[in-house]
């Protein structure tokens, strides 16, 4: 990895709020854990169950990977409560666009 790339991601993981940078912390752990096997994620099917999900089958790669990750990392705000507004987007812009 070039040095740029990483004073790139050093930079960004260090903007980000404590929790995220455990959070990328943990990450990266589990990066170098799996090294050398199948590269999976996980994806929530429903409220109770996650489903395995092969990164290589789906033309990711590691780097790829950890690039997609601290990416998404930003949208850990998509948790908090105040974001439940989103759930049914379409439905509160519909009723907000009715009493304007």
């Amino acid at each position: 990895m070039s040095a740029n790339v990483e004073e790139d991601i050093q930079r960004r993981v260090h903007r980000l709020r404590d929790e995220q940078q455990l959070a990328v912390s943990k990450f990266v752990e589990g990066l170098e854990q799996s090294r050398g096997e199948a590269s999976r994620a996980s994806t929530r099917v429903n409220d109770q169950e996650e489903k395995a999900v092969d990164l290589r089958e789906q033309g990711i790669n590691r780097e790829q990977a950890a690039e997609l990750c601290a990416t998404l990392a930003t949208f850990e705000d998509w948790n908090d409560p105040e974001m439940e507004i989103y759930d049914d987007y379409e439905q509160n812009l519909a009723s907000l666009s009715q009493s304007l």
